[in-house]
Parts: C-alpha cells; sequence; structure tokens
C-alpha cells in the first residue's frame, strides 16, 4: 500500500471531560498534528466534550466520531469491563437518563475511595480536586496527586500499590450490566465495541 493512502484513525481517546489531559480542542489539535483523520470521543460515561471537539474538528480538519465508554459489570469477572459505543448520536434522549446514574455511581465511588486512600495516611481529599467534579474524578487523577504530593515515585506505583483492582484504595463501583450497556448504544444509534480486546 502506498503510505499516502494510509488512514490513521484512533477510535478510543479520552479528553479532561473524564480523565483525558488535553481539552477536546487541544486533543483535536495533537490528532491532526499526528496525521489523524477520524477521532473518536470516548470518555469515561459522559458526552461532555463532544460538541467541542467537533468543533475543533471542522477547525483542524479531522472527522470526529461520538462516542462513549461504559464500565460494565459481566458475571465472573472481577471490577468491570470496558465498552466503546461509537457514532453515538449524543444529543439522543437517553444519554440524559442512562448519565446522570453514571454520574451518581461514580462520584459515590469516589467518596468511598477517598476515604480508603486517607485511611491509608494519606492526606488526599475532594478539596484537593477544586478543578475536577466528584463524578468526573478517577484513579488517574488519584494517583496523580500521590505523586504530586510526594507520597509516591509515580504513577505507575500508585496504581500497583493502591489504586488497581484489590487493592486498599481500590473500590468497585455500581454498574450497568453489559446487556444494559449494549442495549443504550443500540438505543443511542451507536456500534457497540469491547473497549481492550
Amino acid at each position: 500500500m502506498n503510505p499516502a493512502e494510509i488512514i490513521k484513525i484512533d477510535l478510543h481517546s479520552h479528553t479532561t471531560a473524564s480523565d483525558g489531559e488535553f481539552t477536546p480542542t487541544q486533543l483535536v489539535a495533537q490528532a491532526a498534528s499526528l496525521g489523524i483523520s477520524h477521532l473518536a470521543i470516548t470518555d469515561h460515561d459522559n458526552v461532555e466534550g463532544i460538541d467541542e471537539a467537533i468543533k475543533a474538528g471542522l477547525e483542524y480538519g479531522v472527522e470526529i466520531v461520538p462516542g462513549i465508554e461504559l464500565s460494565l459489570d459481566y458475571p465472573g469477572v472481577p471490577g468491570s469491563i470496558h465498552l466503546l459505543g461509537l457514532y453515538i448520536d449524543h444529543k439522543h434522549a437517553e444519554i440524559d437518563r442512562y448519565v446522570v446514574k453514571l454520574k451518581e455511581f461514580r462520584e459515590e465511588r469516589n467518596l468511598k475511595m477517598l476515604d480508603k486512600v486517607q485511611k491509608l495516611g494519606f492526606d488526599i481529599r475532594a478539596e484537593d480536586f477544586p478543578e475536577i467534579p466528584l463524578n468526573k474524578l478517577g484513579r488517574v487523577h488519584i494517583a496523580k496527586k500521590l505523586v504530586d504530593k510526594g507520597y509516591l515515585k509515580d504513577v505507575k506505583e500508585a496504581f500497583e500499590r493502591y489504586l488497581k483492582k484489590g487493592a486498599g484504595a481500590y473500590v468497585n463501583k455500581i454498574r450497568y450490566s453489559v446487556e444494559e450497556g449494549i442495549e443504550f448504544v443500540h438505543k443511542t444509534k451507536g456500534i457497540a465495541s469491547l473497549a481492550h480486546p
């Protein structure tokens, strides 16, 4: 194949609407600089970054694929499995109903994780994340704060010792089932795909 014919795509990316490092506009600009022509915005459990990404995509010449990444229960699997919803209608009426519940699940989980972190002797509280609502906070944010405050050397250590499934600060959250997640993606006219095969 002629290299000029290669199409670069990324169908799994996160913005600051969940646990990504870049705003939707910054992420689209980065994708454009790498020659990516199609970029899926698949933030965890929300669609808040999609409109901004679409606007930036028009400016930078990147086709934006509206998406979402869902953490779902699967029998026999500890923790969760992740499902991507690609090409969803991110304005669909079903989105609000589903996402509001996901935000409640995430907020409850984060409060419990922060409590566990404190009980392990680390002074990290919700107030340490003034720019991140509790319903958007992720384990990676907590890991980075553990490093920033000098408790641990890097994010990898934070996950290995405290935040991975089964570790001392890990909290499993209430989740929809795989069947419910797939039904939701299909209701929003999307394609359901396993996020981490």
